[in-house]
């Protein structure tokens, strides 16, 4: 190889480098996940199939109900957990450009906060929809509590478990998980 093609190589080697790091890489997916990256597309038309309402329990035995409803043209849901309660909380699922996103209407705090995620499509599957925070407003996230993640699993066609990450002082706190089946 003459000095000259050295140097080419060389360059397009170096230009090769600076381009993925600009780039970035591929979303690398975790060993254990089934299947390949779902889309926000996908994933949005999954959480509007969940249309109605859905009763169960939180892990402590606390009955809950959570009704689902399309709005807006099709654009949003809208998941009303114990609807007309003291405790009722709303998310909302919507689209940002290729992007699926949720804003959770929280009552913890003083004022309630609204945590707001975005969906790990490298993480999500068909059947694991996983929304991670993005950030909020109410809420300092270094010290308040508040959800920080959500995790939606389909456990078959009727039934759902439905996560919450609670974070306080900057760290997981704990689980809220919710056991649901459709009503008919």
């Amino acid at each position: 190889m003459t000095q000259s093609a050295w140097k080419t190589n060389e360059r397009n080697a170096a230009l090769a480098l600076v381009a993925m790091l600009l780039i970035g890489s591929p979303p690398v997916r975790r060993a254990d996940a089934a299947g390949p990256e779902i889309g926000a597309d996908t994933a949005f038309e999954r959480i509007k199939a969940l249309m109605g309402t859905w009763h169960g329990t939180e892990e402590g035995g606390r009955a809950v109900t959570i009704e689902y409803k399309i709005g807006v043209r099709g654009t949003t849901v809208l998941e009303t957990q114990d609807p007309g309660t003291p405790d009722e909380m709303v998310s909302v699922y919507s689209r940002d450009g290729a992007e699926l996103v949720m804003t959770h209407y929280c009552p913890m705090g003083p004022v309630g906060n609204q945590p707001h995620m975005r969906l790990d499509r490298a993480r999500s599957t068909s059947d694991s929809l996983v929304f991670d925070f993005t950030g909020g407003t109410n809420l300092d996230a270094g010290k308040d509590a508040h959800v920080h993640a959500a995790r939606i699993t389909w456990l078959g066609p009727s039934r759902l478990r439905r996560e919450w990450d609670v974070y306080q002082d900057g760290h997981k706190t704990g689980v809220t998980a919710f056991m649901l089946s459709r009503v008919p």
